[in-house]
């Protein structure tokens, strides 16, 4: 039986990327997520042209990860393959948590989270293609029968540390 070990990386953009390692049960696993990580997080984000700093609300424990998402200004393949044009993953943190989403130019993008409580790198599905993990998208739109609108979940972004909050739906 293996668990994954979570650390960070700053990667030659200087962003802290999040590094996850295959260790024995047996090892002592911690993830360090401090109030001044977070400060340092949101620091470096700032000092970038073009950023989102994404609040994730309602997480309802401290399991997993929280993989976001870039969207594109692509409704056709939104929240389809091909659609995602950036990736950030942070350590899941019960309550909230925070995560910077760099974006290479001013525009109009989405983000997509979701909670990856097993920690195997995909949004596990039930029945008829339902999350059976906690997921959300920009905006909080309502979702009914099918994915949300582009339009409705489409942020603008001008400049660095725009605010995005999502509502993690369990």
């Amino acid at each position: 039986m293996h668990c994954v070990k979570l650390g960070g990386l700053v990667n030659a953009a200087g962003f802290v990327a999040l590094v996850l390692m295959r260790v024995p049960a047996s090892a002592d696993v911690q993830v360090p997520v401090t109030p001044e990580a977070m400060s340092q997080a949101q620091e470096e984000c700032r000092t970038k042209p073009y950023s989102m700093l994404v609040t994730i609300r309602n997480v309802r424990d401290s399991k997993g990860i929280i993989t976001v998402d870039l969207q594109g200004n692509n409704p056709a393949i939104f929240l389809k393959s091909g659609g995602r044009i950036g990736r950030v993953r942070v350590p899941a943190v019960k309550g909230g948590t925070q995560a910077c989403l760099p974006v290479e130019h001013p525009g109009i993008y989405a983000v997509a989270i979701y909670q990856d409580k097993n920690v195997n790198f995909v949004l596990d599905k039930g029945f008829l293609g339902i999350p059976s993990e906690p997921y959300g998208v920009s905006n909080d739109p309502p979702i009914y029968f099918g994915p949300p609108k582009f339009a409705d979940s489409a942020v603008e972004v001008h400049g660095p540390l725009t605010p995005v909050t999502i509502t993690l739906r369990n």
